[in-house]
């Protein structure tokens, strides 16, 4: 029975002497899978025992399973669920398994922190401007259109005047992978764009001169330009904290 119960150990060493040996991999790396693998082989000495070659996919769900109820975190679970089916695709190559059990099993996804938004009163405060001060009032048009129509930083910096139907209060958006589609415009942005414009300097070179936003050379606006104005604006207005185009978009 103490054999029985020692050879998936035994298994599990071979693997590490084939990562160490062929492989050549790092003994930092090596430890890790060790780590990561003498959970397991806990869990199977106290089921089954034996080879690892019995194992199935519900003994590796039931395995999840208990350290889910443990509270161990999602990254640990998928990490050790990646040093097993790496185990046993080296095991099909020895032993000839047909199946890698660990192959068609997912771990819990990770945990996704909610992007970081403002408040009501933040978006006030920082969508203010003096009327004298063009390169103001554009940065606020701007943080309105981000605001209103959820855009993203490529796809603000890419806007024409052309692009924009004030009847229907829409804008055409060009975003990933060259797909076009309109998108609402609300009223306060439309008001921003228009005190914009009525500053707008026309550009001498015709690269830019259908772009709805303009730099202080005249020319489109990049995109680190706007992520800076942002800032400013924001720090400018007592916003209280730094703002991005994503934070807006959200």
């Amino acid at each position: 029975q103490g054999d029985e119960r020692n050879e998936a150990q035994r298994q599990v060493d071979d693997f590490l002497a084939y990562l160490t040996n062929v492989r050549r991999l790092s003994s930092h790396t090596v430890a890790a899978y060790r780590r990561d693998l003498a959970d397991f082989c806990v869990f199977w000495s106290s089921h089954a025992a034996g080879s690892l070659d019995s194992v199935g996919e519900a003994h590796i769900r039931q395995w999840l399973a208990g350290a889910h109820r443990r509270g161990l975190a999602a990254s640990t679970q998928q990490r050790r669920l990646s040093a097993l089916r790496a185990l046993f695709t080296w095991r099909s190559g020895v032993s000839g398994l047909r199946h890698n059990p660990a192959a068609a099993v997912r771990a819990p996804r990770k945990h996704r922190k909610l992007p970081r938004t403002l408040e009501v009163d933040e978006v006030g405060s920082l969508l203010v401007a003096p009327d004298d001060d063009p390169l103001l009032l554009r940065d606020v048009a701007i943080a309105e259109l981000l605001y209103s129509s959820g855009l993203r930083l490529a796809e603000l910096q890419a806007v024409d005047l052309g692009d924009l139907d004030r009847s229907e209060r829409l804008l055409r958006v060009t975003g990933k992978g060259g797909k076009t589609r309109s998108v609402p415009v609300g009223g306060q942005a439309l008001n921003a764009i228009d005190a914009w414009l009525a500053v707008r300097p026309v550009p001498r070179d015709a690269a830019s001169q259908q772009a709805l936003f303009l730099s202080s050379r005249c020319q489109r606006i990049s995109q680190r330009s706007i992520q800076v104005r942002l800032a400013k604006l924001a720090k400018r207005n007592g916003t209280g904290r730094g703002v991005h185009p994503h934070m807006l978009r959200h």
